[in-house]
């Protein structure tokens, strides 16, 4: 297959995961524009930094094998980061989420354009989110070959945890946080507790330095929350292996 050089305007607007601990959660954008400690990455092989935390959005690859799949040529792009070689040695992964939960647009560009996106997001998230959730500011010029990605994940309990706010000391800056946090009441009745233990599942435990990999279960039949406290790997993808493998 024949590569090319191509101009392109990748428009990765936003990865919206949530998970519903208590009572609906405002959504947080996640942009290349807005300085957050918080990072969406496209592919599974990034290495992770520990001063900011990473979440793998797996629509951007499907928009790039959407792209990929309509212009017919294996897209290159000068200059371009070092996912772009990645999402291309991918190009033929399946599709890791359902359709009900992500809008992927890919193509070339039209002065119509980010109406189609607009008509796209309100048909699949009207009610689920807000007006300026589900139409967020798009500038897309015409005649340019484009990608869009979009997720709303939402993961709900049988049983809602309660809500906790715990302390976490840092001592490197002598600074105590406040951090919102869920667990189960320790007032509780027995029954209640139970209810709440039975939507745990623990994988891993190890002595004598205690390593949990813990599964959280959910209303989904399709989806797995897990948690973690081992050192990560490298890379996203080498951390999530040895959860598996852990």
């Amino acid at each position: 297959m024949n590569k090319k050089n191509i101009i392109i305007i990748l428009i990765f607007i936003a990865c919206f995961i949530i998970y519903s601990f208590i009572t609906p959660t405002p959504l947080l954008l996640l942009t290349d524009s807005i300085d957050s400690p918080t990072k969406v990455t496209a592919v599974l092989d990034t290495e992770i930094n520990e001063d900011n935390n990473l979440v793998y959005c797996c629509t951007f690859q499907q928009a790039w094998n959407k792209l990929s799949s309509e212009s017919g040529e294996t897209i290159e792009i000068s200059d371009a980061p070092d996912y772009i070689h990645r999402l291309n040695v991918h190009k033929n992964l399946p599709q890791m989420i359902s359709d009900d939960a992500c809008v992927v647009m890919a193509g070339l560009s039209d002065y119509n354009t980010p109406n189609k996106i607009y008509e796209q997001l309100n048909e699949k998230f009207y009610g689920k989110l807000s007006l300026s959730e589900i139409k967020p500011d798009i500038d897309i010029q015409p005649g340019l070959l484009y990608t869009f990605s979009f997720v709303f994940k939402q993961l709900l309990f049988n049983k809602i945890f309660n809500e906790k706010n715990l302390n976490f000391k840092n001592n490197n800056v002598n600074k105590i946080s406040n951090v919102k946090a869920f667990g189960i009441d320790s007032k509780l009745e027995l029954a209640q507790k139970n209810e709440l233990w039975d939507q745990i599942e623990l994988f891993h435990d190890t002595q004598p330095v205690t390593i949990f990999v813990i599964k959280i279960k959910t209303q989904s039949k399709t989806d797995e929350l897990i948690i973690s406290n081992f050192q990560p790997e490298k890379t996203l993808e080498k951390s999530f292996e040895k959860s598996i493998i852990t």
